[in-house]
């Protein structure tokens, strides 16, 4: 009786673990993850947050979840330039930028060339700076998004 019941147990321990790895593998745990990220880049918890956003993208790729895999690098761009690391901030931008081109939609390109404009002010290099707010104005306007 008493072998049965550890049986019993052990089995409901694996089915316990089982579900909890699959809750692991979500879109809403990777939206988890990077909010936390994002939360954490405000508070200036940069290792943390990059901990945090490197793990959501790694699953969102994983996964093919293209939006996921976006917003991930996205903000560890944004936490790069928070950190004033301009030219690593710009890497993980252009890579946003090449998710949104081949996978998202204009919304997500305009976002990301904003980013990269900014690091272009940032720089002084105001012609490149131009160049990309340019683009995603135009972005805007063929969206007729007057806000962006």
């Amino acid at each position: 009786m008493l072998k049965k019941k550890f049986h019993i147990s052990l089995y409901l321990l694996f089915m316990l673990l089982f579900a909890i790895n699959l809750s692991a593998n979500t879109i809403q745990h990777c939206d988890s993850l990077i909010k936390k990220g994002v939360d954490a880049m405000w508070k200036k918890e940069h290792v943390k947050s990059l901990e945090l956003l490197t793990e959501a993208r790694n699953l969102a790729e994983k996964n093919h979840w293209y939006e996921q895999v976006f917003l991930a690098t996205n903000n560890i761009g944004a936490n790069y330039f928070t950190m004033l690391d301009y030219g690593e901030a710009l890497n993980y931008y252009l890579e946003s930028y090449t998710i949104a081109v081949k996978e998202l939609d204009p919304q997500h390109e305009m976002v990301v060339l904003n980013n990269i404009a900014i690091i272009y002010t940032k720089e002084r290099n105001f012609d490149k700076a131009e160049e990309y707010f340019q683009k995603a104005y135009k972005i805007a306007k063929e969206k007729d998004d007057s806000l962006k």
